[in-house]
């Protein structure tokens, strides 16, 4: 009984977070990189009046406690919450050899303790101070810092305290050990674009993206690609990537849900010149629009049937 008690609730906390996840995107407004401009910074660099979130003494321990328990993050540097005007910022600080792992902990500790508000599913007691806190607050920014560069920002605006929108921003630029794209047909693609772009190639790098169904191809040449050399490397991507790391998804969970976009960086001297994005679902095409908030779910509805299937 106690099994099928912690079966249930653990799918009751993971129903919510996919809902909450699709509420957000339908009310998303479009953000790019640009957008990190007056936010990559850190508290100790803002010229804005900051208000400590203040608990209880009782209450001091609610953190490390939940950190220990539920949201181990053993890479963690520093965890920061403050407010600024209607905002709650809540701050993680990282080293650069972070794992993947914490790095998600992170946003599931973020979206389910401040953004949902479900202690009380996980029969946990969050501090009132907290609660009526969230009934006030206008957004609540969930930042992800590593080697003390923002990496990603997700903002979350709130009516009453219930979701009514959001952005999310990942600095795609920042090579990183926990967004190394491992599937066996990394290496293929890579020699055959090295191949075919012989000398002008200086690096090929494919990440995939804290947001999940994502994934960077990172192209940097001596000088900017010629239309032709472009539009081979998208029917590679077409061809060859997208169909074996859908494949690689899919051996994995069942269904394709890491590789739902593939966002093309082209790169001249490690200054990006073109962003094009392919979708990967059901259907296949190219968009230009920034990928950061495209409802990639909603456009794969067979994707989200067989999440509640």
């Amino acid at each position: 009984m106690m099994h099928n008690e912690h079966f249930k609730r653990s799918l009751c906390l993971l129903l919510t977070t996919i809902l909450v996840g699709i509420f957000v995107l339908a009310g998303c407004q479009v953000s790019s990189e640009a957008d990190f401009k007056g936010y990559s910074i850190g508290r100790s660099e803002t010229d804005q009046e900051i208000k400590e979130v203040s608990l209880l003494p009782w209450a001091m321990d609610f953190f490390p406690f939940v950190m220990d328990e539920y949201y181990q993050m053993p890479e963690l540097i520093t965890f920061d919450l403050y407010q600024i005007n209607d905002e709650l910022f809540v701050d993680y600080y990282f080293p650069e050899d972070v794992s993947r792992e914490s790095v998600m902990k992170s946003k599931r500790m973020a979206s389910e303790l401040f953004v949902i508000g479900m202690a009380s599913y996980m029969f946990l007691s969050m501090p009132p101070e907290l609660e009526a806190l969230r009934q006030e607050l206008e957004q609540i920014n969930h930042r992800v810092f590593i080697a003390d560069k923002l990496v990603v920002e997700q903002r979350t605006h709130l009516q009453q305290g219930m979701v009514a929108g959001g952005q999310y921003i990942e600095n795609t630029q920042a090579r990183l050990t926990a967004r190394e794209e491992k599937a066996d047909v990394v290496s293929t693609f890579q020699n055959a674009v090295a191949n075919q772009l012989s000398l002008s190639v200086g690096s090929i790098h494919l990440q995939k993206s804290f947001k999940g169904y994502v994934v960077f191809v990172q192209i940097d040449t001596r000088s900017q690609m010629k239309t032709d050399e472009k539009q081979w490397v998208k029917q590679e991507i077409e061809h060859l990537l997208a169909p074996a790391l859908a494949a690689y998804s899919e051996e994995l969970y069942g269904r394709n849900q890491d590789s739902l976009g593939i966002v093309l960086e082209l790169y001249q001297g490690g200054k990006r010149y073109h962003q094009e994005t392919y979708y990967n679902g059901d259907e296949k095409y190219w968009f230009d629009e920034d990928w950061h908030n495209y409802d990639f779910y909603g456009e794969n509805f067979n994707v989200l049937q067989a999440v509640f299937a």
